[in-house]
């Protein structure tokens, strides 16, 4: 069983914009099919959930950073750690994501398929 490519998403082909034009190349995941093997499939499956968490734990970080009754927000710990609030907050979805993936890892495999049922029902929904 194959699975469609989640780089370029099933058209074997990554587009971008760059200069206000758009570029593009045959998409090396895929090597330009379009479609992976099962077990690829669901190893992206798994690090796209991954991301999702790192994603959302980093937004909720950052809410609660804003919502600090002493005023010091966001913006104020990114530059406390000298970077801009943009990397501050790609470090974190980073980090946690990274950690995600470790505990995915741990888990058995009926649980993480359990988690790709979940990820397959939001994604068509």
């Amino acid at each position: 069983m194959r699975g469609n490519c989640t780089r370029c998403d099933g058209t074997g082909w990554e587009k971008w914009f760059e200069d206000n034009r758009e570029q593009g190349h045959e998409c090396y995941h895929c090597l330009g099919t379009g479609k992976v093997c099962s077990e690829v499939a669901r190893h992206d499956k798994l690090l796209k959930i991954c991301g999702y968490v790192g994603w959302h734990e980093a937004c909720e970080r950052r809410r609660a950073r804003d919502n600090n009754p002493d005023g010091e927000d966001f913006a104020f710990c990114a530059a406390e750690n000298m970077m801009t609030a943009r990397d501050y907050f790609e470090e974190i979805v980073m980090d946690r994501t990274y950690n995600a993936i470790r505990i995915l890892d741990d888990m058995p495999e009926h649980d993480q398929n359990a988690a790709i049922l979940m990820y397959d029902a939001i994604e068509s929904v």
